[in-house]
């Protein structure tokens, strides 16, 4: 349960990065990217969002 509010927190962290100041939410994406494998359905969102998002 606790992992489950960590990724929501790291989720919510991102799209507060993302509406605030862009160049910063890739910098924190490309930084989140080396933790990738601890929570993979995280990342696989985040990508279709920058997908969508054309960044």
């Amino acid at each position: 349960m606790r992992f489950e509010k960590d990724k929501i927190a790291f989720r919510d962290s991102f799209v507060v990065a993302l509406h605030t100041d862009p160049n910063n939410f890739i910098l924190l994406w490309k930084a989140a990217k080396k933790k990738k494998r601890r929570s993979y359905s995280l990342f696989s969102d985040l990508e279709k969002c920058l997908f969508f998002c054309n960044l």
